[in-house]
């Protein structure tokens, strides 16, 4: 009797545990397990709009080793987190084998209705030789403990990244390349490649700021070009680029102002120069540019030129790093934009305060050829019919007007040797046949 009352206790006690377990515990939303089955979800109207982006932006493209970012919109607000299946195939076989793509990572948005959805990437070695592979995802999700399952999908091309270099290295080039040979320097064909020869100042030599503007002008041409092949959208860019860009472009601007003001004499005496032979073809001051140049300032090492070079140059490495995957949020610090701007600042500055050695030649030349018009006012008569340069028969009309008014000539004279000397001095490069007499 005893037992039996035990064993009738005993059930009660587990109908009850039974009971209450089912009422805490109810059926919960199942996914499927078989990624094919998941696929199968996706052939009625979709619930979740699933758009794939790049930091942030819709793409047409994902590349290929990058997380797969996925922006989900549901239809309703989400009552809890939601739980994740996703199914993808790289090919548009109907036959081929859905695979499962593991998830990174969840992040809901403020409003909660929307959220980000992270992947794992596809590797390289997943994708076939062809230039674009097109991936179809399947995004399945239960929200709490009760059905629907909610559905979405998207397709996008996965580009390669191999490719994307390739191309944005030819597009880079190719624009470096037409842009070297418009150059109309006495420089060979093959010769202007150099970027030594893309950046002359008024002087023939190498300008640092203009290489400045051509180092960072490649870099950023070739990173969004490379992620518009990657991601098929136009990369903006950082504001930090923007200002790197902007001081580049000032300093260059002021550096061929300070050339201009410094190491240029005025053009009616450069022509006279030039009519006269002193010069030679390119009226240059060297016969090519040096890498030297970059850094000295007069033939002489120049340590802002060196900052301004170095800086730049870790700057330029960092934005490739960098920039290949998050170019619109590439920052420098506060301290290195600080040094790239004084660097620039006393980089013109010691232009404009370089020793006024041109000025000097601009006055003698002025002072000279008042001289030769003087000489050639008072002997005007002896010049017609005026004969060819470098004939006997103009020797010959030299010769007389000397005899004619001496004094003039002797002014003249005075003051050519003078000026050929300081010219001769400043320019490396002279003409082969200098005239140095008062003829037209």
């Amino acid at each position: 009797m005893h037992l039996r009352v035990a064993l009738l206790c005993t059930a009660l006690l587990l109908f009850n545990v039974a009971a209450q377990a089912q009422t805490l515990t109810p059926s919960s939303c199942q996914l499927p397990s078989d990624p094919k089955l998941v696929s199968d979800l996706a052939k009625g109207n979709p619930t979740i709009a699933v758009n794939p982006q790049w930091n942030g932006v819709s793409v047409g493209m994902i590349p290929s080793d990058q997380p797969i970012a996925l922006h989900l919109t549901f239809p309703a607000n989400l009552a809890a987190s939601p739980v994740f299946k996703i199914s993808g195939k790289l090919t548009e076989d109907s036959g081929a084998t859905w695979q499962d793509f593991p998830m990174k990572g969840w992040q809901p948005a403020a409003d909660n209705k929307n959220g980000d959805l992270v992947l794992e990437p596809v590797p390289d070695a997943q994708l076939s030789p062809m230039p674009f592979s097109r991936l179809h995802l399947v995004v399945a999700a239960c929200i709490g403990d009760k059905p629907p399952i909610l559905v979405g999908r998207a397709e996008a091309l996965i580009s390669l990244r191999w490719l994307a270099f390739v191309g944005a290295l030819a597009i880079t080039l190719l624009f470096y390349v037409l842009g070297a040979l418009s150059m109309s320097t006495p420089a060979s064909r093959w010769s202007r490649l150099s970027p030594l020869n893309m950046v002359l100042d008024g002087s023939g030599r190498a300008s640092l700021s203009q290489m400045q503007i051509i180092f960072f002008s490649v870099i950023v041409l070739f990173l969004v070009s490379y992620i518009l092949l990657r991601t098929g959208i136009l990369a903006s860019l950082s504001n930090d680029v923007l200002m790197l860009l902007g001081i580049a472009g000032a300093g260059s601007l002021g550096g061929q102002l300070a050339t201009n003001r410094t190491l240029r004499v005025s053009f009616d005496n450069w022509s006279w120069m030039k009519r006269k032979g002193w010069l030679a073809d390119g009226g240059f001051h060297v016969e090519q540019p040096q890498w030297g140049d970059l850094f000295s300032t007069n033939d002489v090492f120049d340590p802002y030129r060196f900052q301004m070079l170095s800086f730049s140059f870790v700057i330029g490495i960092s934005l490739m790093m960098i920039g290949l995957t998050d170019l619109a949020n590439f920052s420098i610090p506060a301290s290195l934009v600080g040094v790239i701007g004084l660097s620039q600042v006393t980089y013109i500055g010691g232009k404009i305060t370089a020793p006024a050695t041109f000025s000097d030649l601009d006055t003698k030349l002025t002072a000279l050829r008042a001289a030769q018009d003087d000489f050639l006012a008072a002997t005007a008569d002896r010049w017609v019919p005026l004969t060819p340069a470098g004939t006997p028969e103009r020797a010959t009309q030299l010769d007389t007007a000397k005899q004619d008014n001496r004094q003039k000539y002797t002014a003249f004279k005075n003051l050519v040797g003078p000026a050929y000397d300081m010219f001769a001095t400043l320019f490396k490069m002279r003409g082969d046949n200098p005239n140095r007499e008062p003829d037209p």
